[in-house]
């Protein structure tokens, strides 16, 4: 079963972009399209102001064709960015979410290796790098990549969430449990936590527990999509 977040066309959130994978039972997000600038990392060495002013043109037009639909532009746009700037940490985190857009999550992969070679506190990156191990099918390297994503930003519940997902996907499922509802205590209204937990509590046979946290999810979300889900999971425990 997938813990993969729908609505890949979602670009209205100023931090994060959704991603569509497979069909599941609940959801992943992912980050987006604006680079998070860590301000404990040392900057990059200087870029020459004619090559900044091509590099940044570049970047913006990859941005700009990323949030169009158009994946292949903006692949085009975003690598012309790192071969003239190869140590642009934006253009290096766009190019991996362009890459993940495309299904190529190997290179999506290497583009978020590279950002944390060059800022290893980049929390962004190393949960988008869980998502593409994770869309890849590789789910040991998805959890440790959220794990680590968890140590830098451990307030953040959609990372919590992130990782959640992936343990439920390997079967660890009381791990599972611990992360949505650590996810919850950061952000009590997050519909996707619930949804999770429900899932994950039907599978365990704690159907009062998965009733509930359906039920709670329902209460939560208003995406036709998942609501159809969730009312399909409660049916089935309740013997309708």
């Amino acid at each position: 079963m997938d813990f993969l977040q729908p609505d890949s066309a979602n670009h209205k959130r100023s931090r994060r972009t959704l991603f569509l994978a497979r069909l599941g039972i609940a959801m992943l997000v992912v980050w987006g399209l604006v680079a998070c600038n860590s301000s404990a990392t040392a900057p990059p060495s200087p870029v020459p102001a004619a090559v900044q002013t091509t590099a940044a043109g570049q970047l913006q037009a990859g941005k700009d064709a990323l949030k169009g639909g158009k994946t292949s532009e903006a692949i085009q746009q975003l690598e012309q960015a790192v071969t003239t700037n190869p140590e642009s940490v934006e253009a290096l985190f766009n190019l991996g979410n362009a890459y993940m857009d495309a299904e190529q999550f190997d290179k999506a992969i290497a583009s978020f290796q590279s950002v944390l070679a060059l800022e290893p506190k980049h929390a962004d990156a190393r949960s988008n790098l869980g998502v593409a191990y994770y869309r890849k099918g590789d789910m040991k390297q998805a959890v440790e990549a959220f794990q680590k994503a968890v140590e830098l930003s451990p307030q953040d519940a959609e990372i919590q969430y992130n990782l959640g997902g992936s343990l439920a996907q390997m079967n660890r499922l009381d791990e599972a449990i611990a992360a949505f509802q650590k996810a919850l205590e950061l952000d009590p209204n997050l519909p996707e936590a619930y949804l999770g937990l429900g899932s994950v509590f039907k599978l365990q046979g704690k159907n009062k527990e998965a009733i509930d946290a359906l039920n709670r999810f329902l209460e939560l979300s208003d995406n036709p999509q998942w609501r159809a889900h969730a009312q399909q999971l409660l049916s089935e425990l309740q013997g309708k």
